[in-house]
């Protein structure tokens, strides 16, 4: 559900390549994570492979959080 919404957020106020490179990061990590999942490797890495997953989505998160919260301050104001 927060990865919906952090989609229609990045989608709707056009943000900058900074948030696009780090979810294609992120994405690439996911990706491989699946199509390595029946490996007898990724069955040990399964937490690590999440925690690097949700490290990468750290940054594009505040970037969107702090962008919502001054979208609102300026409507709110208008």
């Amino acid at each position: 559900m927060a990865l919906t919404g952090y989609m229609g957020a990045k989608r709707s106020s056009g943000l900058g390549k900074n948030v696009d490179q780090t979810q294609s990061a992120a994405n690439l990590l996911a990706g491989d994570a699946i199509l390595n999942y029946r490996t007898v490797i990724s069955f040990a890495h399964d937490e690590k492979i999440i925690q690097d997953y949700l490290s990468l989505l750290v940054a594009p998160q505040k970037e969107v959080v702090k962008s919502s919260h001054i979208t609102g301050v300026l409507y709110g104001m208008s």
